[in-house]
């Protein structure tokens, strides 16, 4: 969550309960110094006499907040009574559910951000709350009731994040109510993922008062349920329905198992612009061009493999019914696995074409790309594929049979770097002789490559351990590719930008930059 606020995210370790987040105004006093603790070790008496000695609260109040934080984590209740009677900002109401053991409140272990929170006036304290995150369920009965105090108080909670919903809304029966009632909400991130029936996370997302601008839910699978617990009214896979209450205000749905049971549906929801999701078991892209007919970006995921007769199956029903109800005339973004694309054809236009076409997303024939992106005629093409696809000249013939010349402008290429692939250790001058040959029949403007080892960590970019850089990566570090510039305008007259990026390392490295091409 970005914002030009402080965020403060309350958490606990060990038995810690929920999380909260809070954005507060910069309301601190200019200039202000504050002062900094370090800790490591559990604290002793000799710092509780310490801070006794200074009862008068001539202490900066975050060092009070340090050593309370610190006291929690040990489950010092004695320390924070006593703290607590050390300064009147920490026996304020808001500290006697907030600063409690097993809750605390902390932005990188850095408390600036609280004591400004702290220091606001009690009437006005909670108009702040603007995020709340509760990871953790089952709450305890102190926790459960704090909570529910929590949200009687809060007038502005924007953001809300619940994990676990099962767990947590099943902590209480008031639980699901007093989520549902909150009419602030314009974000919400919610994940179930056991019963597709449990009652109260139904109550909670049906009943929702709030007008929602975004909306993220991991849903329980229903195939799964299905299996276990035979025959289920499955009511909690359906996002279309589940967020009825938002048609009106919803820009942005994302999510995992999604189920549209019926064809037809009264909830149309004309501003959601973006659509990420993964589907469950009924695979049919037009329950989605009814309920979202002004979408611009496209990114979904069937999260199972098929066999060659289902993918054509599958593609015959999908046409089938968008001959019948319509499709979308054209899209921004549309991002997906090669394999996926051809089990659910998208019938329209993309002005930006995402595919995933290595086999990390399991696809063994690149020679498939071709019928895709001659489909889809995107003026920028972006790809996911293995190494070897260039030293075997396969995605050059695919984009030349898919007669991408003719409408490709901009091509951004993930290239897999796989141990097993003897591109691994070409020398740069041998690969980027490969990867201009590859391009040069298009007449791009722009194009780049990233060289993606397969042992990085594709969810946080880096190498997943120290020698997780292949040979051809290390070999790009020191790379000179000026000769090879000249080369490269006589093959790509009209390219205007070309750059190199080592994606493997923790800060990725452009070997050419577009000056160079001016």
């Amino acid at each position: 969550m970005q914002s030009d606020d402080h965020t403060v995210t309350a958490g606990a370790s060990r038995c810690r309960l929920c999380d909260v987040s809070l954005l507060t105004q910069r309301t601190a006093t200019p200039g202000r110094k504050y002062a900094s603790v370090s800790y490591e070790d559990q604290p002793s008496r000799d710092l509780l006499s310490l801070v006794g000695t200074y009862s008068s609260a001539k202490l900066p109040d975050d060092v009070f907040l340090v050593i309370m934080e610190l006291q929690s984590d040990f489950g010092d209740t004695c320390g924070l009574s006593s703290l607590s009677r050390t300064c009147r900002d920490l026996r304020d109401i808001a500290t006697r559910f907030l600063l409690r053991p097993g809750v605390t409140l902390r932005e990188n272990k850095d408390v600036v951000s609280f004591q400004v929170f702290m220091s606001i006036r009690t009437d006005r304290r909670f108009s702040y709350f603007q995020g709340l995150s509760v990871k953790t369920g089952p709450l305890s009965p102190d926790a459960t009731e704090a909570l529910l105090h929590l949200l009687t108080q809060v007038t502005d909670l924007i953001r809300l994040a619940i994990h676990d919903a099962e767990g947590v809304l099943g902590s209480d029966p008031r639980l699901p109510g007093a989520f549902a009632a909150l009419t602030c909400l314009k974000h919400l991130e919610f994940s179930a993922t056991e019963d597709p029936d449990d009652e109260g996370c139904v109550e909670m997302l049906r009943g929702l008062k709030s007008q929602l601008v975004t909306a993220h839910l991991d849903l329980p699978s229903a195939m799964r349920s299905t299996r276990q617990f035979g025959h289920r009214r499955c009511q909690l896979v359906n996002p279309i329905r589940l967020l009825e209450h938002s048609t009106g205000t919803l820009t942005e749905l994302s999510g995992t198992n999604f189920e549209a049971w019926t064809l037809r549906s009264d909830a149309i929801y004309p501003h959601v612009k973006r659509l990420q999701f993964k589907f469950g078991m009924f695979l049919e892209i037009s329950r989605y061009i009814l309920s979202f007919p002004n979408l611009s970006s496209l990114e979904f995921a069937c999260g199972m493999s098929f066999g060659p007769g289902t993918i054509e199956v599958m593609a015959g029903t999908n046409e089938k019914s968008q001959n019948e109800v319509g499709c979308w005339k054209s899209l921004d973004e549309l991002a997906a696995t090669l394999t996926d694309l051809q089990a659910i054809p998208v019938r329209c236009h993309a002005t930006t074409l995402f595919v995933y076409a290595s086999e990390r997303h399991g696809t063994t024939r690149i020679s498939l790309l071709a019928d895709i992106v001659a489909r889809y005629q995107p003026t920028n093409l972006r790809l996911e594929v293995d190494s070897q696809s260039f030293r075997m000249r396969t995605l050059a013939s695919a984009l030349r049979r898919s007669e991408a010349a003719s409408f490709v402008k901009t091509l951004e290429v993930h290239a897999v770097m796989r141990g097993k692939d003897r591109s691994v250790h070409m020398d740069p001058d041998e690969f980027f002789g490969l990867v201009i040959n590859t391009v040069a029949e298009l007449p791009l403007t722009s194009f780049k490559i990233h060289l993606d080892h397969e042992q990085r960590d594709p969810a946080n970019g880096r190498a997943a351990n120290p020698s997780g850089e292949c040979d051809l990566e290390t070999k790009f570090g020191s790379w000179d590719p000026a000769e090879y510039i000249a080369r490269t305008r006589e093959s790509c007259p009209a390219l205007r930008e070309l750059a190199v990026e080592r994606s493997c390392s923790c800060a990725s490295s452009r070997m050419l930059l577009a000056k160079q091409f001016e």
